[in-house]
């Protein structure tokens, strides 16, 4: 406790006991409500972050019947205190000052996020920033607004369905205060389709939180053209999404399921720009050339990739590809967590040929194997 705490605390007290009647006097003079206690001039009333931790600041907005060392509620405490009045028991030291609430009421801050669109498997930085909104130098423009380093943030992550949320403190290397008011989260997704992304802090026990709509879709390429008739402009957009049947696959022998959607697309002219703008439809198996897409399994990384062989493919209907593969620990290395991706080769009905999973086109594909 720091000692102006302590002297104010303790001269405070002994006037609220005198005015309620005392730590062991079962009867109060209902006169003396009214009197609550002041400091001595060396011994100013505690701000904010004068009161150590266990202890509790009351504001005096009213008058308080403290006892000390025992509980309200003792049955020769009953009727102690006059009507209006609180009775706190001193079974510790209280910081209490008059006239005020020692945490200094709530501040007005907001919380904001970049929530970037993720792809299955790949890593994303979520940024939140924390502004006072009573620290601006253009009240319609936020972005003028002081942002607040320092705060003890979690941020937290919850896919649909989700039974309870992944929960980050802050941790660097992973959730870094960058010392500017903004906080980033590198996270890899798991987990695809809707979610929940968002931050909470309490500070001066005020709880500040705010949650945010997070979209991640199944990982995979959507940047592969093709000029079918010859006049040297593309006029045929494909996509490859893959999915595996676990969040995330581990070597323990049991049977994977890695899915592969082949798209083509159907509007001229295509953009290329933005290509998930086109519109698309599911290959099915007359549209690709020996009907089913070749499938390689691929351990590490770019030059030091091991093949592992080609994996047999089978169709599950409405354009879904699908391998299974079982990895063990022998598949590891030696690692405790080893990278792993596929190669997805096709030609559909129109000559285009893809080769996913190749060149700057890897990183899309990987995913890892933890050891089990």
């Amino acid at each position: 406790m720091k000692t102006s705490c302590v002297k104010f605390c303790l001269a405070t007290v002994a006037l609220l006991a005198t005015a309620c009647g005392g730590g062991s006097d079962a009867s109060a003079d209902p006169s003396d409500a009214g009197v609550s206690g002041t400091a001595d001039a060396a011994c100013p009333a505690p701000t904010e972050d004068q009161c150590p931790t266990g202890q509790m600041c009351m504001s005096m907005d009213q008058d308080f019947c403290v006892t000390d060392g025992q509980q309200c509620v003792d049955p020769a405490l009953v009727g102690s205190c006059p009507a209006g009045q609180m009775c706190m028991a001193m079974d510790q030291d209280f910081c209490v000052t008059a006239g005020n609430v020692c945490v200094g009421g709530r501040k007005n801050y907001v919380i904001q996020a970049q929530v970037p669109h993720a792809h299955l498997f790949t890593q994303v930085g979520i940024v939140f920033t924390v502004r006072d909104l009573d620290q601006c130098t253009d009240a319609a423009d936020v972005t003028t607004c002081t942002a607040i380093p320092g705060l003890p943030l979690e941020a937290f992550f919850s896919p649909k369905g989700a039974t309870a949320p992944i929960v980050q403190p802050i941790l660097a290397g992973t959730f870094d205060d960058m010392g500017d008011g903004t906080y980033t989260w590198m996270r890899t997704i798991g987990e695809y389709g809707a979610a929940a992304v968002g931050a909470s802090f309490t500070q001066n026990g005020q709880l500040y939180t705010a949650a945010f709509g997070m979209e991640s879709s199944k990982a995979g390429g959507e940047r592969y053209f093709c000029d079918t008739n010859a006049d040297g402009t593309n006029d045929r957009s494909l996509q490859v999404r893959w999915n595996a049947s676990v969040p995330r696959p581990v070597a323990d022998g049991q049977d994977e399921v890695f899915s592969f959607e082949l798209m083509g697309s159907t509007n001229t002219p295509i953009n290329e720009e933005k290509p998930w703008l086109n519109t698309f439809e599911n290959l099915r198996p007359t549209e690709v050339v020996g009907n089913a897409p070749m499938v390689e399994l691929m351990a590490d990384t770019a030059a030091t990739s091991t093949s592992l062989g080609m994996v047999p493919v089978a169709y599950a209907g409405k354009g879904i590809y699908n391998v299974t593969r079982a990895f063990v620990a022998a598949d590891l290395g030696g690692q405790d967590t080893r990278t792993f991706w596929f190669k997805v080769n096709f030609t559909d009905d129109k000559g285009c040929a893809i080769a996913a999973g190749v060149g700057d086109d890897e990183a899309n594909y990987h995913f890892p194997v933890a050891a089990n």
